[in-house]
């Protein structure tokens, strides 16, 4: 379509011509009346007030354009006009035209009736002018019919959104129960008891990410189904989603990062000589926003630590999950410290979570903390606490976790020297 006004054609029954402002993004606006002459007075009229219009002289004619073009936000139609009118027009709007091409009917008659303005508004009609009539009032009944036709418009891309969006979580989510099935296959066939015994921890870890988020999905493609107050859309179902889509995006990856885990040596990286301690202090400085906006406070009371002979990134994530994995369950306002020291051969940092106001719980010495009975709940051992140990297992290492008597809990790196 040209960007500037055009002439029309010396014809004039050749069909319709367009006159068009600069904005070649705007909606456009179809004139309809059978009087060639008035048609293009008020289509020029609109065009020198910014609007881009189309000129169509039958209803048959309008109709074959808004079936050819998307780009009609209003149709100003005569209503009476030989074969056909323009209430019959609105009416074919209303039923034919889906929300994603969703256009406004402003009428206009020399001899309108009640019956006429009756139909009218059962016709869906946005405005209804009676001539005669000033161009100002046209423009103004066309641009409040624009803002209807382009803000039903934009729901209507908003909506397809969210439902290629929840689409695309459902495929995510079926995808993800797809793992789960394998992982209780290898499960099953697993001879050995422990590590039975920690492919169940782990399957547990992935079922409670990622049940979490996936309500949070089902809710808010719920209420989408349900709600037609947009207010309320912006408000709850898209901070479900948000929530929702953020939180499995993020199970998803731990789950690919254990997959990756159990399916493929570690990344040739070249161990180095590092303080445990100092990898400590990193960790927890790049969690300070985290945790300032959760209220907790974390300590690291002066210790110097074990020194370790490893591939420093791999520690450096194995702390990073530790830490989340602490800050997904720990109450606002809790404590807390993570202390460094060593062990028969092992180079140790014990996490400890401290609920608000309790006194810090004394600890077993050791590389592991108390086993069976004592473990963390399954809500409490998360997915990045499992690829969190499996990172450790696969350094030679172990991180375990308890309950500690104050009501907090605790968990224990321990890394070969």
């Amino acid at each position: 379509m040209p960007n500037q006004e055009t002439e029309p054609p010396a014809d004039t029954s050749a069909g319709a011509w367009i006159h068009a402002p600069r904005d070649i993004d705007k909606l456009s606006v179809l004139v309809v009346d059978d009087d060639f002459v008035l048609a293009r007075q008020l289509a020029d009229g609109l065009a020198a007030l910014g609007q881009r219009c189309i000129t169509a002289h039958s209803v048959a004619e309008a109709r074959r354009i808004l079936g050819q073009r998307d780009d009609i936000g209003v149709v100003v139609s005569d209503i009476r006009m030989p074969g056909g009118d323009g209430l019959e027009l609105a009416l074919h709007i209303a039923d034919t035209l889906e929300e994603p091409r969703a256009a406004s009917a402003v009428l206009i008659t020399g001899h309108a009736t009640l019956e006429d303005a009756a139909t009218a508004i059962r016709s869906g009609v946005a405005d209804f002018l009676r001539k005669p009539f000033r161009l100002a009032e046209l423009a103004m009944a066309v641009e409040r019919s624009m803002a209807l036709a382009e803000a039903r418009r934009q729901r209507a891309r908003e909506q397809a959104a969210r439902e290629r969006r929840i689409a695309e979580l459902e495929q995510e989510r079926q995808a993800l129960l797809r793992q789960m099935e394998a992982a209780s296959s290898r499960l099953a066939a697993l001879p050995n008891r422990q590590a039975l015994h920690g492919l169940e921890r782990d399957i547990q870890a992935v079922s409670h990410a990622l049940r979490t988020p996936l309500n949070a999905i089902a809710g808010g493609a719920a209420l989408l189904a349900r709600s037609h107050d947009e207010a309320r859309l912006a408000s709850l179902e898209f901070d479900l989603l948000r929530s929702g889509v953020a939180k499995a995006t993020e199970a998803v990856e731990l789950v690919e990062e254990l997959h990756r885990l159990d399916h493929a040596a570690m990344p040739a990286a070249e161990p180095q000589p590092f303080a445990l301690s100092a990898a400590v202090r990193v960790a927890a400085g790049r969690m300070d926003a985290t945790v300032q906006a959760a209220g907790i406070a974390i300590t690291l009371p002066e210790q110097r630590g074990a020194m370790l002979h490893a591939p420093r990134m791999a520690v450096d994530r194995i702390l990073e999950l530790a830490l989340g994995a602490a800050l997904d369950v720990a109450a606002p306002s809790s404590a807390i410290r993570i202390m460094c020291g060593a062990a028969e051969g092992w180079a140790l940092a014990t996490l400890q979570v401290s609920p608000p106001g309790a006194a810090w719980a004394d600890l077993p010495a050791g590389a592991e903390l108390p086993p069976s009975g004592t473990v963390y709940s399954r809500t409490q051992e998360t997915l990045r606490f499992a690829v969190a140990r499996r990172i450790a297992l696969r350094l030679g290492g172990q991180l375990t976790s308890c309950n500690t008597a104050d009501g907090g809990f605790a968990m224990r790196l321990a890394l070969p020297r």
